[in-house]
């Protein structure tokens, strides 16, 4: 795993929650990893691709380790760009501004971060904040999504059982009459 002088992993370990750190190893030859700490993040909230950053310090850390040869997925992605984009509108001096480019898209069209910078640099609590808000806000569309259609389902089963046409139950739950069907027949009611 990364290796790093103990002042880089005591800075780490003194963190307040929520604060943003960027590390790399200074070895090239050793996988260079994001350190992001992101508050007291909800665990069903962290991607696959994050793993816990206990294996970098070896003890409790409300914060998240990524590996920067990790591939990223669409989602892990959009909450990274969210971050640059807050980044670049909110900064003030030099420093942060090298974060602002620390994302780049592979040959295959996949895409992964990288650190321009061998220095830890801290980014501050709003911009955790502003991630986490926004995480949520993702998780929560997906899971109102998927209610919303075992709901619409068992609704469109009910009506069937009853005896009720699909013309009758495009118009009481407000789709169309195709998309009624298209349901029907993939779901198999």
């Amino acid at each position: 795993m990364a290796r790093g002088n103990g002042k880089t992993k005591q800075q780490m370990i003194d963190a307040p929650p929520g604060a943003i750190f960027v590390w790399c190893n200074s070895h090239m030859e050793y996988p260079r990893l994001l350190a992001e700490t992101i508050g007291r993040l909800d665990l069903e909230l962290v991607p696959p691709s994050w793993i816990s950053a206990r294996n970098i310090l070896g003890r409790e850390f409300s914060g998240i380790v990524i590996d920067h040869a990790t591939r990223l997925s669409s989602f892990d992605f959009e909450v990274l760009k969210f971050a640059r984009n807050s980044i670049k509108k909110n900064t003030r001096n030099k420093e942060e501004k090298i974060i602002t480019e620390s994302y780049e898209y592979t040959v295959d069209g996949n895409t992964r971060w990288k650190c321009n910078n061998k220095k830890h640099r801290h980014i501050g609590k709003e911009l955790a904040d502003l991630c986490i808000k926004k995480m949520i806000a993702q998780n929560n569309r997906g899971k109102l999504a998927k209610e919303k259609n075992v709901n619409r389902l068992s609704v469109i089963k009910n009506m069937l059982e009853n005896g009720i046409g699909i013309k009758d139950i495009a118009k009481h739950i407000g789709i169309s009459y195709e998309r009624v069907r298209q349901l029907i027949i993939l779901n198999r009611l």
